[in-house]
């Protein structure tokens, strides 16, 4: 989960300051989880998810993201 978070940060070219910002975290709360060395609250999975404009089921690998498209 960790790097697939950083992986689709990335893809949309944001630094973890502006993730952070747009989900509402503490960008040292985010960089902890990026790392994986801080698990990820079901509210802060939410709100990465909707920052990115994404579902928390993708990020979690249980929605294939084809699916998602109209």
């Amino acid at each position: 989960l960790a790097q697939k978070i950083v992986n689709l940060r990335e893809a949309l070219n944001m630094t973890q300051a502006e993730l952070a910002a747009k989900s509402g975290i503490e960008r040292t709360a985010l960089n902890k989880i990026e790392k994986g060395t801080r698990k990820v609250s079901s509210d802060e999975l939410k709100a990465i998810a909707l920052a990115r404009n994404t579902s928390a089921d993708m990020l979690l690998d249980l929605k294939d993201p084809e699916s998602t498209k109209n």
